[in-house]
Order: C-alpha cells, then structure tokens, then sequence
C-alpha cells in the first residue's frame, strides 16, 4: 500500500499525465480535422459542389496532416468515394482525416457541413504518394470501431460492376498546360472534368440534362466512384493526346448508370485514369 504522500503524488503525476494526453489530443485533432468554405466558383449548375472538387479538397486535407520532413502527397488511389448527400455554396465544412489501421499511405476523409458532426455528407478513402519520410503524423488514429468501418469501406469499394460489351464510346483530346499536375501526371480535377464530359454525351448531351432539370425537376449526380486509379508515373506534356474511354450498364430499371472510365495517354498507351462511377437520377435534387 501506498503511503498518504505517495498516494497524493501519484495522484497528482496522473492528472498531468492526463492533462498531457488531453493537449495532445486537442493538438492531433486540430491537424486532422480541415475547415474551408466553399466558393461560387466550385459550384456546379444543380448548386452543388462538382464532385471533381471533392478530391481535390481531401487532397489538401491530406497534406495538411504531414510531417514537417514531408513536403507533398498526392492521390494515387480511391478506394471508395460516397456521396452521401449536396454540399452547396457557403457551406463551412469540416474534412476529418483517420489513418488506415495498417496501410501507410491510406485515409479515410469524412465531411461534415455546417457542424453537424452526427452524419459525414461524403467520405473517401484514398491512398497517397507521399515525397518525404514523416508521413501523416496528423492523421486520427482510428479506434476499434472506427478501424472495421474502415476495413468495411474497402471491401464496398473493392465489389465493382461489369459493364455491357458495346455499350459506351472513345474519343480523344488534346492536353493543355493547365492540365497537368505538379508531378506531371494528369491533374485529378482535369480527369474528373474529362469523365463528366464524356459521361454527359452518353447520356443525350447538356441538353438533354438541361431539359430533364426543367421539364422533369430531374438531376443526374454522381453518387459513387470505385476503385480510381491516378498511376503517377504517368507523364503527359502539353499538345499531347490522350483518348477517354466509358462503358456503361444500366441498372434499377433506368434510375442508376454504372460507368467505367479510363484515361489513356495515346503516345505511350500508359493508363493515365481508370475508375467505376456510378450516377443516380434524382428527382427534385439531391
């Protein structure tokens, strides 16, 4: 048994260990959590965030949890992407970044609007190239809970779909510099750009999306992307062609388009993009 003096130090080296332990949790989930507003400019013509934008977003969330001997990370990979429900303009939101379990290199990006912190809106689970050895020393680290929801996601994102032979197109285009990214890959937003172009001829063109929005109150969203490969190593230069492919299937009796989309630079015939992207038609948004 403790004497009275040794039990009151005891006492008193274990509020400061607590006291410790509460900054540095504070700390950590300072770093892990990412608030931004967003901006008339990232809003698409339903009044929602482009999905394109959300990936970029947790992108920065990303790099905003490295270490000090880490200067870049940046998205190779996408696990799986939920779009749960719109995010709109002059939102607040608030990214919170959780480390996989037991891959380095891997997060679990989940957003949160205006403080509602019961429901994410989106959530994204991506890997990244990182340059440097630190790593994501600001990242949540997940409890057990948190850690087979985790596990969970990636089996959801690994369950792709098989598209119909024939159903879909191909076409090229050119590469402008605004295109590629600082580490010379396609930028992400610009693949994101390329899919929604294509995807949009598939399915009758902007007018055809114009007039379901009018006569219908319809609205075609993106309400799921699977397995996105972004292979870094794959170099495009300026005036450079790369071709886009899509493949389609339907599903629900219409209400659900599944895509498969794949970016491929034609010089090298080196994938630059590949994903499943699946589409729901919303009636009244989203």
């Amino acid at each position: 048994l403790l004497s009275s003096s040794a039990a009151a130090e005891a006492a008193v080296l274990g509020a400061l260990r607590s006291a410790r332990a509460a900054s540095l949790t504070r700390r950590t989930c300072c770093v892990a959590m990412m608030r931004l507003r967003l901006g008339i400019a990232e809003i698409d013509s339903y009044n929602m965030l482009f999905y394109g934008h959300y990936l970029r977003h947790s992108e920065r969330a990303a790099n905003s949890c490295l270490g000090r001997e880490s200067t870049s990370a940046t998205v190779s990979h996408v696990a799986l992407a939920k779009y749960v429900s719109s995010v709109s303009w002059n939102d607040v939101v608030d990214i919170r970044t959780t480390a996989h379990p037991s891959e380095d290199g891997t997060l679990l990006h989940e957003w949160f609007v205006n403080e509602r912190y019961d429901t994410p809106v989106h959530v994204c689970l991506c890997s990244y190239d990182v340059d440097g050895p630190a790593g994501f020393v600001g990242a949540r680290t997940p409890d057990g809970k948190e850690a087979r929801r985790l596990i969970a996601l990636q089996r959801e994102g690994a369950a792709v779909f098989t598209p119909q032979d024939g159903a879909g197109r191909s076409e090229a285009f050119g590469v402008y510099p605004d295109m590629v990214g600082p580490n010379g890959a396609l930028a992400v937003p610009c693949v994101m750009d390329l899919f929604e172009r294509q995807r949009t001829v598939l399915i009758g063109g902007q007018e055809e999306l114009e007039r379901l929005k009018l006569e219908e109150g319809t609205f075609i969203v993106v309400y799921l992307i699977q397995q996105l490969r972004l292979p870094p190593a794959t170099v495009v230069r300026p005036r450079e062609v790369v071709e886009v492919s899509s493949a389609c299937t339907v599903q629900g009796d219409g209400l659900f388009y599944c895509v498969k989309q794949s970016v491929v630079h034609l010089p090298s015939g080196q994938l630059c993009a590949e994903g499943y992207l699946k589409l729901a038609f919303v009636r009244g948004g989203a």
